[in-house]
């Protein structure tokens, strides 16, 4: 006779999306102001989040700081980084990591001043790189790391900025740089 089955008749539990999504923005917000974005804060964050802010602070130094680098090569630019802190303190902030580890861009003449980072990028991003991308611009800006309210609020504004340009053309243009959008709906932070 054959024992019975431990597992009969049980079902796993259905994924509950809200509390899912709550738990991934408890997890986002412990990763904002805890310090600022440096080695510490880079090997306790995600993947998305880590890429997010490196993408954030390239665009903000090629539009704001006209500083025409980025970190590329024959690795990821998280493997490059992960490398970095693998060498030095892991007080170094990110920014100066970036400075030391980016290249020359090579642009066509002509090209706009604004990279990739609009529309196309954002419908793409994840969510912890759309944060990482917005807490990283707004680092390079203002040299502090903004606190999760912050980051959330302009979120939240250049989502509906998106939502609206797709759902009412004419309103709102879904080619504006993600850049602009930033300058739109945190100007008066970035200039303190």
């Amino acid at each position: 006779m054959s024992a019975p089955d431990p597992l009969a008749g049980w079902k796993p539990p259905t994924p509950d999306p809200v509390k899912g999504a709550e738990r991934e923005n408890e997890r986002i917000k412990q990763m904002f102001p805890h310090g600022p974005l440096d080695g510490n804060w880079w090997s306790k964050a995600d993947y998305l989040l880590q890429l997010g802010v490196l993408e954030g602070m390239e665009d903000c130094r090629y539009n704001d700081k006209h500083d025409e680098r980025a970190i590329y090569g024959e690795s990821s630019p998280k493997e490059i980084v992960d490398s970095f802190y693998r060498y030095h303190p892991a007080d170094v902030p990110l920014e100066t990591a970036m400075n030391a580890l980016s290249r020359p861009i090579e642009r066509e003449q002509g090209q706009a001043r604004y990279g990739d980072y609009d529309e196309r990028f954002w419908e793409e991003a994840a969510l912890g790189e759309k944060r990482g991308f917005l807490a990283g611009y707004l680092a390079c800006r203002t040299g502090h790391t903004p606190d999760y309210a912050t980051i959330d609020n302009l979120l939240t504004k250049v989502e509906g900025w998106y939502k609206d340009a797709a759902e009412h053309p004419g309103n709102a243009d879904e080619h504006t740089p993600i850049a602009i959008l930033v300058e739109k709906f945190a100007g008066a932070q970035l200039n303190h």
